[in-house]
Parts: structure tokens; C-alpha cells; sequence
């Protein structure tokens, strides 16, 4: 979710790994954390499978009180592998909804 998540404003982002060999995750969710001018709190989770090299994206939260920043938008979804950036989700960023969540496996 590549927009301005600013945890300065509001907010807390924490990091974890779950499991054990060979199947743990590693976790990184942003909690109420405001976007751009600060009006809107998103939940958002990025989640590293290890078993498959799978990733996914959960949405909790990315509605608030500005409709101009709901649903998506103006963010960009996708992984950034080194120097190369996959822009594997930019054409439905603008309609991700509460509660949506994506995986992807390489």
C-alpha cells in the first residue's frame, strides 16, 4: 500500500514472526495509522510466508471521514524486490474495500 502511512500523526506499526521453521510468517501491520493529512485511520497488515515465498496483503481498515482517500485510493499496491519495483496490484488499489486481503505466490 504505497501512500504516505504517517504512524507521527496517529498510530503504531508493529513487526513479528510467527510460527516455526519452515512454516513461519513474518508480519508487519500498520494500526490506526493516519494517511497523508491525517484524517483517515488505516489498519493494514503485510504478511511473509516462508513455506512458499507467498505474500499477502490484508485490509482492515482503509475507509475513513475523507472519501477522496477511501477505497484505495490515491495509493499504489504492490512489493519492491531490490532495486526492481513489481507493481503487481496498481489497476485495483482504488477499489480495496474494508476487509479485502490479497496472496500472491511467486
Amino acid at each position: 500500500y504505497w501512500t504516505d502511512l504517517d504512524p507521527g500523526q496517529a498510530g503504531d506499526v508493529y513487526v513479528d514472526t510467527l510460527g516455526t521453521a519452515p512454516n513461519r510468517q513474518f508480519v508487519v501491520q500498520w494500526n490506526a495509522t493516519h494517511i497523508d493529512d491525517g484524517t483517515n485511520l488505516f489498519n493494514i497488515a503485510l504478511i511473509l510466508n516462508e513455506n512458499d515465498d507467498s505474500f499477502e496483503y490484508h485490509y482492515d481498515v482503509v475507509n475513513g471521514s475523507d472519501p477522496h482517500l477511501n477505497n484505495g485510493w490515491p495509493a499504489v499496491v504492490g512489493l519492491q524486490i531490490s532495486q526492481t519495483v513489481v507493481d503487481v496490484l496498481s489497476a485495483f488499489a482504488p477499489n480495496i474495500q474494508n476487509g479485502t486481503a490479497f496472496r500472491f505466490t511467486p
